[in-house]
């Protein structure tokens, strides 16, 4: 048994001064397998990262600060962003 993670969607979001980032949303699958269901899994837990592997955190929907210093705030209209 084991957790995977599987892309759910990529989206860009821009930064006041315009620069485009491809954020990208991920979420672990649980494997909860058994001899009954050995492809049984739950959803976990979604994160949000940069294309480049930086964390980003979801301040509010289509709002994310980018990990760094100083950490970056983007913006993305997208209605599939979380």
């Amino acid at each position: 048994m084991g957790n995977r993670q599987r892309l759910v969607d990529t989206f860009t979001a821009f930064s006041d001064d315009g620069k485009a980032f491809t954020l990208a949303l991920y979420e672990t699958n649980i494997d909860l397998g058994n001899n009954d269901n050995p492809q049984a899994t739950s959803r976990g837990k979604r994160s949000l990262q940069t294309a480049d592997g930086r964390a980003v955190r979801r301040v509010e929907k289509g709002v994310y600060e980018i990990t760094g210093e100083p950490p970056t705030v983007v913006r993305s209209g997208d209605p599939n962003a979380p």
